[in-house]
């Protein structure tokens, strides 16, 4: 279940949390609590050869409202930009901090962080340490050899292409 509040005080975020309790407590061990954060909503993905990160890092930008403006119901995703900006200054605030652990960890694959961008700086939201869809059927498009040869490269270290 998930509810993403929108009164500044939390008040209708208190009067969800009081009706699951009543429908579902008995059910819930528990609950996340996420602190709002306004801004702008972009995902830094990279794929992870097991010593680095393979440029160009992409971003995506997924629209999850039914209506323009952002307005209606969340859909989850309704459509997905993806862009290769490469290494920046966002990526250097998020992932590239892990470079080093993930290398030592020896991970291999994609790796998502998705978090709120705003002037006051950047608040992760998760971590999808998988493909996500769809955004891997836009990065397919972006990949010169076959997606198995891709994947068997990065899998391999070798620069995939």
């Amino acid at each position: 279940m998930l509810y993403v509040g929108s009164e500044d005080d939390g008040g209708d975020v208190i009067d969800v949390l009081r009706a699951y309790e009543k429908a579902w407590g008995h059910r819930m061990k528990g609950f996340q609590l996420q602190r709002r954060v306004e801004g702008v909503e972009v995902a830094v993905r990279g794929l992870f050869d097991g010593s680095g990160f393979v440029d160009p890092i992409n971003f995506n930008s997924e629209h999850e409202r039914l209506f323009p403006g952002d307005v209606g119901p969340s859909t989850g995703e309704i459509g997905t930009s993806v862009f290769w900006p490469g290494r920046n200054d966002l990526f250097e605030e998020t992932l590239g901090r892990l470079e080093g652990w993930l290398a030592e960890e020896g991970y291999l694959g994609s790796i998502d962080l998705n978090c709120i961008v705003s002037a006051d700086g950047v608040a992760p939201l998760e971590f999808t340490p998988r493909f996500g869809y769809p955004t891997i059927a836009v990065q397919e498009e972006s990949f010169e050899s076959p997606t198995g040869r891709f994947l068997y490269d990065l899998a391999h270290g070798k620069p995939p292409t």
